[in-house]
């Protein structure tokens, strides 16, 4: 019986080890198929806004791993064709030996889409985790990416070794990342991989961002790291693609009237031009709709929208001086100056009213904007309004610092405040 027993336990044990061995091996081969293997949800993203560019070149090499020593930050508003570009360059390799993951502002589902792009689990399936007390620290999402991170560490440093190219790994739009403890942190922990990564030469990172602010945060750490600025197109390269897209439907003058007076160079705008022929008018009243919800005057605003409007009227003399410019931009720290809060500029880049490019030079966000703005800004009434925003802000802030005081004699006895 206690023969039975013993070999009875050491069966057991053994069966343990043997499993535990599998899983090892089966978590890093599913790491490494990840890489190797296309992503054909990724493939269905891939639009025909597509033009070729000096700077596409470079992300061709970089996707396929031709480029060792460094990292890479896109930078570019939101439609400029950044996304496309990087899964475009995944498409003509296959998507080997690339990942490509999408950023959120919640730690805990970019945890999710992050396993899900490694085909990794965190342990989670692993059946002697039934037998083991979960540790205490086992809820955070950051150290979960940390784990994730030393899985690719290591399938790329066996990779490396047999085939001499490092892997890729994509993380897209990470301005969402909060502007928090929480969201800082995880763009630290990324930033500290990719530079050691850099380093090694095991992985190369791309991250890719329309917010100016992501910049000047990654910059501060920064000692592998390229910016790659993606812009909108010239108006000749405009003009080519629209072109070569409507095979000769309009004449020459009217495509040039419509970029260079209307729309400007931005891909997304374009591609929406090439697709439905009276898309110009809807795109411009689409983007007014937008910036007049996002930084509309209201003279006589309730006190709930005091922080709102204190953020519109910085917009509006921020713009009013864009305007003023013969560029139509002005540096960053007249910007700052001009608007009294730096927060306010991170805001309007985010929300796409402005563009801050890596030279600090501040713009409106499209041509289409800058029409908008001029518009505005040349209309009667224009500089009345803004002075009645200002006059009620200060009422407003008057109000809230004011405290009144009111007595009552409650039943002829005693007074009260």
């Amino acid at each position: 019986a206690v023969l039975t027993t013993v070999m009875g336990i050491a069966a057991v044990g053994f069966g343990g080890v043997v499993y535990h061995t599998w899983y090892e091996w089966h978590e890093v081969h599913k790491v490494l198929k990840s890489f190797l293997k296309p992503a054909y949800l990724l493939k269905s993203k891939i639009k025909e806004v597509y033009f070729a560019r000096e700077e596409y070149q470079k992300i061709f090499s970089v996707v396929a791993g031709d480029t060792k020593g460094k990292y890479y930050l896109l930078v570019g508003e939101n439609g400029t064709g950044k996304t496309q570009l990087v899964l475009r360059a995944m498409d003509i390799i296959n998507h080997y030996g690339v990942v490509f993951c999408e950023a959120h502002s919640d730690t805990e589902i970019f945890k999710t889409r992050l396993g899900r792009a490694l085909n990794y689990t965190f342990r989670e399936d692993y059946i002697g985790g039934l037998f083991a007390r979960e540790a205490p620290e086992r809820g955070s999402a950051l150290l979960d990416v940390e784990k994730a991170l030393n899985m690719v560490e290591e399938v790329a440093y066996k990779h490396k070794l047999r085939h001499g190219r490092p892997f890729v790994l994509i993380i897209n739009n990470i301005h969402n990342f909060k502007d928090d403890e929480d969201g800082c942190d995880l763009l630290e922990l990324l930033q500290q991989r990719a530079e050691a990564w850099a380093s090694s030469g095991f992985v190369t990172m791309i991250f890719n961002t329309d917010d100016y602010s992501v910049y000047e945060r990654m910059k501060m750490d920064a000692s592998h790291m390229e910016t790659i600025r993606v812009h909108d197109l010239e108006i000749d390269d405009a003009m080519k693609y629209l072109k070569d897209k409507r095979r000769g439907r309009e004449s020459d003058e009217v495509l040039m009237h419509i970029v260079k007076d209307r729309i400007g160079g931005r891909l997304s705008h374009l591609s929406r031009l090439t697709k439905e022929p009276d898309a110009v008018n809807q795109l411009e009243d689409e983007e007014e709709t937008w910036l007049i919800n996002t930084i509309g005057l209201i003279p006589n605003f309730d006190g709930p929208e005091y922080e709102s409007q204190k953020y519109a009227l910085a917009a509006w003399k921020l713009i009013k001086e864009l305007i003023k410019s013969p560029t139509k931009s002005v540096t960053l720290s007249m910007g700052r100056d001009i608007t009294g809060n730096p927060r306010y500029l991170k805001k309007l880049d985010h929300d796409g009213v402005i563009l801050i490019d890596t030279e600090n030079h501040i713009k409106p966000d499209s041509q289409i904007s800058i029409n908008f703005f001029e518009k505005i800004v040349k209309s009667k009434g224009f500089e009345e309004k803004l002075a009645k925003v200002e006059k009620r802000l200060e009422q407003v802030e008057r109000e809230e610092r004011t405290r009144e005081l009111i007595w009552s004699n409650k039943n002829k006895r005693s007074w009260w405040i």
